[in-house]
């Protein structure tokens, strides 16, 4: 599963404003936006396959019972997410920064992560 979130410890989550809408994974120490959540999908376009899908594909494949940070764009969050990282970053430290992740238990029989080659 692919999710959108900034690492904290659970005590960090006293500070969040009450208006948050975030999941906490207790086992990855992660606060995750389920708006941004997705089933894993790493698609590679054009007619060969590109070295950052094999290396994303390797990383997943090799890494598959660990949480691991994905290069991807950063999405467009809402004014109440954006407080929530900001609050998380001023508690934990601004080095801390919300990011992509691979969490690969969260993966259900309904969404299983796929490779599409177009």
């Amino acid at each position: 599963m692919l999710v959108y979130g900034i690492r904290c410890e659970q005590s960090d989550l006293a500070h969040l404003p009450k208006d948050t809408i975030a999941d906490y994974y207790l086992d990855y120490g992660l606060l995750v936006f389920p708006t941004f959540s997705k089933p894993t999908c790493i698609t590679s376009h054009g007619y060969k396959i590109t070295p950052e899908f094999l290396t994303l594909v390797r990383l997943i494949a090799e890494k598959s019972k660990m949480v691991v940070t994905m290069d991807f764009e950063h999405p467009y969050v809402s004014d109440t997410d954006a407080i929530a990282i900001k609050t998380i970053q001023d508690v934990t430290g601004s080095t801390n920064k919300p990011d992509w992740y691979h969490v690969p238990k969260l993966v259900t029989v309904d969404s299983t992560p796929r490779i599409e080659v177009s």
